[in-house]
C-alpha cells in the first residue's frame, strides 16, 4: 500500500500553481477569482496573509490599493483598512521602480525603511515578499505574502514558482478587460443596428441593377461614380480567400427561397486596405420559385473582430503557460472525469489528453493503489478545503 507523506513546501507551492491554473481558466467573475485566488495561494506558501493590490495614479504619482485578501487563523483582518487604500508607493523609496522592471522585493519590516515599516507594524507583520502583477508589460500591482509570527525568508524557487502565478493572474486580468471591451463593443455595434445606421443596399436579380445608401459608401470609402455596381464588381471586392464562400452562400440562400443570409467575410476598403463585414440578406421570389430581388445591410465589424483575435491569442498564451507548468494541472467534474488536462499529463503517463479527457484518474492507477482511493475520498470529504498530498502511481501507456 502506498505511504502518505508530509509534503514539502515547494510541494505545496507547486499544488497551490496547478489549483490556481485551474481557477484561472474557469468561467467566474473577476470578484470571485480574485478572491479565491489569494486563499489557494496563501495557504500553499504556508503564508499568515495574502492580498492584492491594485495601482492607481493621480498628477503623476503611483498609489496601491488592496483589493482581495485571505488571512490564517489568528491573524487579523486588514481589507476594510483605510490606511492600505491609495497608498503611495514612495512610502518605500524604490519599490514601485522595482516591480515595474518585473522584480519582486521581499524584506523583514525591522530593517524597512520608515514610514512603511510603521504601516506594517500595525498589521502584525514581521516580513513580507511583494510580486509584480503586468498587464500587457504596464505594473497593474502586486501579490503580497506576509508572516506576522516569526521573520521568513523566502529561497528563490518559492518565489520563482509564485511569480508563475503572479504572470498567470496578469494573463486573466488581461482577458477579462478584452472580454468586457468585446461586451461593449457588440452592446454599441447591436444599439447600431437597432437605429438603422447600417449601410443598406438592394440588387435587382432581374436587371442586375443596384442601389447603394450614401452611408453604405461613407462606411466602405466609396462612391457612387467609382463603377456601375453590379454584383460581379463588388463579388471582386470580396477577399480572395472569402469570394468563393460569399458566393456559395448568396446562391444556396437564392436557391432555398426563403429566410435570411447572414454572414461575415473581408471585403477591400475604398482606401486599399481590408475590413471585416457583417451582411444580412432577404430576398423576394416569385411565385414560380425565381429569385427577384435581394436587399440587406452591411456592417463593419472589423474592431469586434480584431479584440476577438486579440482574445483568443492571449487565451492561448494562458493556455501555453498552463502547458508549460512540470506539474499536472488537471480539473474533474462531480464523477471524478477530466474536463481539463494539461501536457505534463501526457509526460508524466504516455496518455494523450484528448484520450483520457471523460476517463478518471482511477482509470490511471495501478491496481496496487486502488486500496488507496476510499481514505482519500474520505479525507478530502472531511476537509474539502484543505490542500492533500498523496504518492500514487500511475500506470504508464
Amino acid at each position: 500500500m502506498s505511504q502518505v507523506h508530509a509534503p514539502t513546501q515547494i510541494e505545496k507551492i507547486l499544488a497551490g500553481v496547478a489549483q490556481a491554473s485551474v481557477l484561472l481558466v474557469k468561467d467566474l467573475s473577476f470578484d470571485h477569482t480574485i478572491q479565491d485566488l489569494v486563499q489557494i495561494m496563501g495557504q500553499a506558501a504556508d503564508a499568515d496573509r495574502c492580498y492584492i493590490f491594485k495601482n492607481s495614479s493621480n498628477h503623476g504619482k503611483h498609489y496601491m490599493n488592496q483589493q482581495a485578501e485571505w488571512t490564517a487563523e489568528g491573524i487579523s483582518i486588514q481589507l476594510h483598512n483605510p490606511k492600505l487604500q491609495e497608498v503611495p508607493y514612495d512610502i518605500y523609496p524604490g519599490l514601485y521602480d522595482t516591480l515595474m522592471s518585473g522584480h519582486g522585493l521581499a524584506g523583514w519590516v525591522a530593517d524597512s525603511p520608515e514610514p512603511f515599516k510603521s504601516l506594517m507594524e500595525e498589521q502584525d507583520i514581521k516580513s513580507y515578499l511583494f510580486l509584480p502583477i503586468s498587464v500587457q508589460g504596464d505594473l497593474w500591482g502586486f501579490i503580497g505574502y506576509d508572516a506576522c509570527y516569526y521573520p521568513r525568508s523566502w529561497q528563490e524557487y518559492e518565489r520563482d514558482a509564485l511569480q508563475t502565478m503572479a504572470n498567470a493572474f496578469g494573463f486573466f486580468i488581461e482577458n477579462q478587460s478584452l472580454k468586457s471591451e468585446l461586451l461593449a463593443s457588440n452592446k454599441r455595434y447591436r444599439l447600431a443596428i437597432s437605429g438603422a445606421k447600417d449601410g443598406i443596399w438592394e440588387l435587382d436579380l432581374q436587371k442586375n441593377q443596384s442601389f447603394l445608401s450614401d452611408l453604405w459608401f461613407e462606411t466602405f470609402g466609396y462612391q457612387p461614380t467609382d463603377a456601375d455596381w453590379t454584383y460581379d464588381f463588388w463579388l471582386g471586392l470580396v477577399h480572395p480567400d472569402d469570394r468563393k464562400r460569399v458566393h456559395q452562400s448568396f446562391a444556396d440562400f437564392l436557391q432555398h427561397g426563403q429566410g435570411t443570409n447572414d454572414m461575415e467575410f473581408r471585403f477591400l476598403h475604398g482606401q486599399g486596405h481590408y475590413v471585416w463585414v457583417q451582411s444580412r440578406a432577404a430576398a423576394e421570389w416569385a411565385p414560380d420559385g425565381t429569385p427577384l430581388r435581394m436587399a440587406g445591410s452591411d456592417s463593419d465589424i472589423t474592431s469586434r473582430k480584431i479584440h476577438e483575435q486579440i482574445l483568443a491569442e492571449n487565451e492561448q498564451q494562458y493556455r501555453n503557460l498552463v502547458n508549460n507548468l512540470r506539474e499536472v494541472v488537471f480539473e474533474a467534474d462531480a464523477e471524478g472525469r477530466f474536463t481539463f488536462l494539461n501536457k505534463s499529463w501526457e509526460l508524466l503517463t504516455g496518455f494523450t489528453v484528448e484520450e483520457s479527457l471523460g476517463q478518471t484518474g482511477v482509470d490511471y492507477l495501478l491496481p496496487s493503489e486502488l486500496e488507496l482511493i476510499p481514505h482519500i475520498r474520505a479525507e478530502i470529504d472531511r476537509n474539502p478545503n484543505e490542500y492533500h498530498t498523496y504518492e500514487v502511481q500511475y500506470r504508464h501507456k
